[in-house]
């Protein structure tokens, strides 16, 4: 995972209010959609987060692991493909910013 990417991801979610927008479906900008793409070529994508997102269901994302950070973030990503804004919605409510930031603290002990 290229960490400077994923902090600079981080610092575009918190300060610009254009970072994903919503025009019939989510639009994220050139950094998060970057970031999206990088994520996927890592191969950190849980090919399994259906199964797995019910164990951080009303879970802290204080507390997720790395990993679980990762299915939060597929989840969220995977679901805007079936919910139309899902994305969006997510960067609104503050919830994908706060993921990748717990990403951003577990990398070291990954």
């Amino acid at each position: 995972m290229n960490k400077k990417l994923l902090l600079d991801t981080i610092n575009d979610l918190r300060n610009n209010p254009n970072a994903c927008q919503f025009r019939r479906i989510s639009l994220p900008d050139e950094q998060l959609s970057s970031f999206l793409h990088h994520f996927s070529e890592q191969g950190l994508t849980d090919k399994d987060y259906m199964s797995h997102i019910d164990n951080i269901r009303g879970k802290d994302i204080s507390t997720y692991t790395f990993q679980e950070s990762c299915t939060m973030l597929t989840f969220i990503w995977r679901n805007d493909r079936f919910s139309e804004g899902a994305l969006h919605k997510y960067f609104l409510d503050g919830t994908l910013l706060k993921v990748l930031e717990r990403m951003y603290e577990t990398m070291e002990s990954k």
